[in-house]
């Protein structure tokens, strides 16, 4: 009866390790490969294309709809079934999508035409990135143990930056041989690579709650926008995630903001391997100090990095990129806390609904700051995206706080 028990720890075991390293080369894979999905990379291309910044902004927008709608619609698809093979199967269509946006590079045109194409392919993935949202964040309950998520987080986030961070180097220095749209034609094919090496890895993880019978089913057979709504956890902070969302949107169109100011498309892909130093200070810091200082406090100090935001109005290229690393630390401390406070006092029970309308709250967010940064002067926008984001990070340290047992 002891060997039999200590067979089993040694096999937890080492489903625990094997999936701490899968999950390590799927985040990895999936952060590069996204880089070109949208945000700097994409607004650059579409810029070096020709299109003018209203339609970049616009695409930003439907991109972030489809995003939305999606998490709205499949709130409980991770319910039922295996949330680790149904995250597995949603990377396969982003990844072959990529390989669309090839004979684009190649046309190096600004058609309606091809403009028509860019936004069907990035409504496309965001719509599959829509049903892997709603699998993330239920998932590090099946394939790790409470208090390594955090930890797990970090390391992920160290490792991928790294990466990112060389891959920011590279474009960077040859956006000065190559035309822009050249670079992304093979950047295109190798994140499609990338994604389908996520989707092996992710497909092979282990659940570690073999043992989970149809209690919780039981439990989540009431409608689940309904439990929520009687959730206190959730509806104290609806405001906050909207908030955090709108910062999050700005910050995401920072890119077409710097093209604005009159910045370079050279500073913009600098934005990249500005981006990637950023995660990865963040990450090292988060990786030393989560285990020492709560949650809370980070997410507060995330909070007034982000708060520094209107200096970004300063005509300096160096200032706009040093400001930018310092935003992106503060975003990156925030987005790793809160996941890491939020499973350790969200149930398992009502953890697919809960993250997917948490994040329903925040693309809603970004998709209103998308949608205004195209008709609203940039300093009203870089100030609402600081005061923001200061009035969330207090809210969640505040009702995190109350239920922090």
């Amino acid at each position: 009866m002891r060997e039999t028990k200590t067979l089993i720890k040694k096999e937890k075991f080492s489903h625990v390790t094997k999936n701490k390293i899968k999950a390590i080369i799927a985040y990895t894979a999936r952060t590069v490969a996204l880089m070109c999905a949208s945000g700097t990379l994409m607004q650059t291309f579409l810029a070096s294309l020709g299109f003018e910044s209203s339609l970049i902004y616009f695409h930003s927008t439907l991109l972030q709809t489809a995003n939305v709608l999606t998490i709205i619609l499949a709130s409980n698809w991770a319910n039922n079934g295996s949330p680790i093979k149904k995250s597995a199967f949603t990377t396969i269509p982003i990844g072959l999508l990529f390989l669309c946006y090839v004979p684009i590079a190649i046309a190096n045109n600004a058609t309606t035409l091809s403009y028509i194409l860019l936004i069907s392919i990035g409504v496309l993935q965001q719509i599959s990135y829509g049903f892997f949202t709603v699998c993330e964040y239920k998932t590090p309950y099946y394939i790790y143990k409470a208090d390594e998520y955090g930890m797990m987080l970090s390391i992920c986030g160290i490792i991928s930056s790294v990466f990112s961070l060389l891959l920011g180097f590279f474009i960077t220095f040859l956006t000065s041989r190559f035309a822009f749209t050249v670079i992304m034609k093979f950047a295109f094919v190798i994140s499609a690579v990338l994604m389908l090496i996520a989707f092996a890895a992710i497909y092979l993880e282990k659940s570690l709650r073999e043992e989970e019978k149809s209690e919780e089913s039981v439990k989540t057979t009431e409608k689940s926008e309904v439990r929520l709504m009687k959730t206190p956890l959730f509806t104290l902070l609806i405001h906050a995630n909207l908030m955090r969302g709108f910062a999050a949107g700005v910050i995401s169109v920072l890119a077409t903001v710097a093209l604005d100011l009159g910045h370079t498309e050279t500073l913009t892909a600098s934005m990249v391997y500005a981006q990637s130093i950023a995660s990865l200070s963040a990450c090292a810091f988060f990786a030393i100090v989560s285990k020492r200082i709560c949650g809370r406090k980070i997410v507060i100090a995330g909070s007034l990095f982000i708060g520094l935001i209107p200096l970004l109005l300063i005509r300096n290229g160096m200032l706009f990129l040093i400001m930018y690393i310092v935003i992106m630390i503060g975003r990156t401390l925030i987005d790793y806390s809160i996941p890491a406070m939020l499973l350790k006092v969200v149930p398992v029970e009502i953890a697919g609904p809960y993250h997917a309308w948490r994040m329903v709250l925040q693309n809603a967010g970004t998709l209103i700051a998308t949608s205004l940064a195209a008709i609203i002067p940039i300093p009203y926008l870089l100030a609402a995206a600081a005061v923001f984001q200061l009035i969330s990070g207090w809210s969640f340290s505040k009702v995190v706080k109350i239920y922090t047992k």
